[in-house]
């Protein structure tokens, strides 16, 4: 059995236990859960052999604050430093701190934040999606990366999952200062996802889009579920 079948196959059960998506997703990304301890395991070293605790740090996004964690390698040699945020509605508290915690291991800084409305971040309504945002807040979390001591500000990296795979790719076509990009299974093409779905979720999803796309033109609320 494959990590990924047995990581889906324990999703399942959390929706199960849980009652929802949303806390089985909380609880399969938590620091404490079954998936943790197996991807400690197959890594071969353990989550807890970081040089330094993380700080909790902030930073300005168009007058809000954005939460991170900062990491430093055990160096007072300039480095580089990989910023990096969660896909779609995740949060950096949702296990991308494994990926931290490898990467402040070999020697990178790295900047891990929520988007505004989300997480430990500042912004009201909360869990809002507004893909301006989040790209603007990409570009605070880079600013205030080069601002550090002790950052190479010829080596900031990117690395996004999913729905902030797609955002670094942006991000980067923008930004000439950025000298890699770390994309995983980004998303990319909304179109082609649509297509993906079955016709009935497809139409559904495009008229709430639709709708809300509507509502913000003439200043609505955003559409809000759950």
């Amino acid at each position: 059995m494959t990590k990924h079948t047995y990581s889906i196959q324990i999703l399942a059960q959390s929706v199960k236990q849980y009652g929802s998506f949303h806390q089985a997703l909380s609880h399969y990304f938590s620091e404490d859960s079954v998936i943790a301890n197996i991807e400690k395991n197959m890594m071969g070293k353990s989550l807890n052999s970081v040089p330094q605790a993380p700080l909790d740090v902030q930073f300005d996004s168009n007058g809000m604050k954005c939460s991170a964690y900062l990491y430093r390698p055990a160096t007072e040699a300039t480095t580089p430093i990989i910023v990096m945020a969660h896909g779609l509605g995740g949060t950096r508290r949702m296990r991308l701190t494994a990926f931290a915690e490898r990467f402040v291991a070999e020697g990178y800084a790295c900047l891990v934040f929520d988007y505004r409305y989300f997480g430990d971040s500042e912004g009201q309504p909360r869990q809002l999606l507004d893909i301006k945002s989040q790209l603007e807040d990409w570009k605070a979390a880079i600013a205030y990366a080069c601002s550090l001591p002790n950052v190479d500000k010829n080596k900031i990296i990117l690395w996004g999952s999913s729905f902030s795979g797609g955002h670094v790719l942006a991000t980067a076509a923008q930004d000439a200062n950025i000298c890699a990009v770390v994309s995983q299974c980004p998303f990319t093409d909304g179109l082609s996802s649509s297509l993906a779905m079955s016709p009935i979720t497809s139409a559904k999803l495009t008229a709430l889009a639709v709708r809300d796309r509507i509502g913000a033109a003439l200043n609505k609320e955003p559409l809000t579920y759950g």
